[in-house]
């Protein structure tokens, strides 16, 4: 019997979380054909989206990448492109910090992003579009197709940082191939916050009211863009300059 306030998560592949009340404690359970590597992959991801919502902080499905001393942070549902958004910008030069999970913390009136693991995970159709059709990384585990890629050496940022911008990404455009960006009025940055955010994975009232209050800080306080990543990988070897001028742009005008 599951104990009240708990959270018991399932997977379809029978992969199994229990999660205390006050996001304290985890228990796992998988398949026999399964490996730690494989509970791993939920682990790193949704299931620390959901401890952080229960220890009060609030999480967006977002890669974040470090440009000057500020964090750009990308947020999309699952497929948007974050991860390859973000190991596009890796390539270019700018510190990755945190790959599909943006922690929110707020101190002295200002916003930061947290660091998160120093992998980034992408498909096998990422890994050879950005770094050549012979790159071949490792597997998250042998059951997954997703590959991933050590920055810890290279350009990964281990410390939290203000976040200077918010790009949501947008559906990619029939016949566009340019990445563009445009404004968002606040409703429409709201909005898209919202539904990008942790919040669904746990139905507490307080949590959520708790949540739609920092959020709407947020926006009114932090850009939020919208970003069209265009097509093609040589749209996506564009796209951090695109976005860098924009920022600057927003900098400057600030």
């Amino acid at each position: 019997m599951i104990p009240s306030g708990d959270l018991w998560i399932r997977y379809w592949d029978e992969t199994e979380f229990l999660v205390d009340a006050a996001g304290t404690s985890v228990f796992a359970s998988w398949p026999k054909r399964f490996t730690i590597d494989d509970a791993l992959v939920y682990l790193l991801g949704p299931v620390f989206g959901i401890l952080l919502r229960l220890r009060g902080r609030v999480a967006l499905h977002a890669s974040v990448v470090e440009v000057g001393s500020l964090g750009l942070a990308f947020i999309g549902p699952a497929g948007a492109g974050k991860s390859t958004i973000a190991a596009s910008f890796a390539g270019a030069g700018h510190a990755v910090l945190s790959d599909d999970l943006l922690a929110l913390t707020g101190h002295d009136g200002r916003f930061f992003a947290e660091p998160g693991y120093s992998t980034l995970r992408l498909w096998p159709d990422a890994v050879r579009g950005l770094y050549g059709p012979a790159a071949d990384f490792p597997r998250l585990a042998e059951g997954w197709e997703k590959r991933y890629t050590d920055l810890s050496n290279d350009v990964f940022c281990g410390r939290r940082v203000p976040v200077g911008c918010i790009y949501v990404i947008e559906e990619r455009v029939p016949g566009v191939r340019n990445p563009s960006v445009r404004s968002l009025n606040a409703r429409q940055a709201l909005e898209r916050l919202i539904v990008d955010s942790y919040t669904g994975r746990y139905p507490g009232a307080r949590q959520r009211r708790d949540e739609f209050e920092l959020l709407s800080r947020l926006v009114s306080e932090v850009p939020v863009r919208g970003l069209q990543p265009g097509r093609g990988w040589d749209s996506l070897a564009e796209l951090p300059g695109v976005v860098t001028r924009d920022f600057a742009e927003l900098t400057q005008v600030a």
